[in-house]
């Protein structure tokens, strides 16, 4: 496993935008434990289909 490492401005903008729309939030954490688990993983398997990530 992985450990992701963020910048300060990616952490502050995630809670901007967590707080304006919190039904994000599950599918962030979700993409973001996904990428921990294997950064290595097609960018395009990350992106939403019906408020799924795909290929999972």
């Amino acid at each position: 496993m992985y450990v992701l490492l963020t910048t300060g401005h990616f952490d502050r903008r995630v809670v901007k935008v967590t707080r304006a729309h919190p039904e994000l939030k599950k599918p962030l954490a979700k993409a973001l434990r996904h990428l921990e688990a294997n950064p290595f993983l097609s960018s395009l398997r990350l992106h939403s289909l019906n408020g799924e990530l795909a290929g999972c």
